[in-house]
């Protein structure tokens, strides 16, 4: 990165970057993978990871934060900021391994950062907040 700089454009807050190629870069066999041909000049080792990622359906995160109107489904508080309303979708049941849950509407939660993150590392249930589930 040379170079970085806000835009401001319809009340929307966009981050830009200018982005410049360390070598030759060239296409691997894996779709929109890049391989450096140079090795990297770097005191910090790499290695190559492979990994299945889930696919996730952005319409529906977009959808059950509309449902709610971006409020908390724990405390009801509702996060303002100069680009709008934010608030997050959490997963009752996880994608990933092991509970393989559904990437569906019913299977989502709308809430604030601090209660996704309370969520997601147990520390309740959403049985336990009395929640009324879709």
């Amino acid at each position: 990165m040379t170079a970085a700089w806000r835009d401001t454009n319809e009340g929307w807050l966009t981050w830009r970057f200018r982005l410049e190629a360390f070598g030759e870069l060239r296409l691997d066999e894996r779709p929109g993978a890049l391989v450096p041909v140079k090795e990297i000049n770097s005191p910090v080792r790499r290695i190559e990871r492979k990994y299945l990622a889930q696919l996730r359906e952005a319409k529906l995160a977009q959808k059950v934060k509309e449902i709610y109107d971006f409020k908390c489904q724990i405390c009801v508080t509702q996060l303002v900021t100069p680009a709008g309303k934010y608030a997050e979708a959490a997963h009752i049941r996880g994608l990933g391994e092991p509970h393989n849950g559904p990437d569906e509407l019913d299977n989502l939660l709308c809430l604030c950062p601090n209660h996704h993150v309370l969520f997601d590392r147990g520390l309740f249930r959403s049985e336990m907040a009395g929640m009324s589930l879709m």
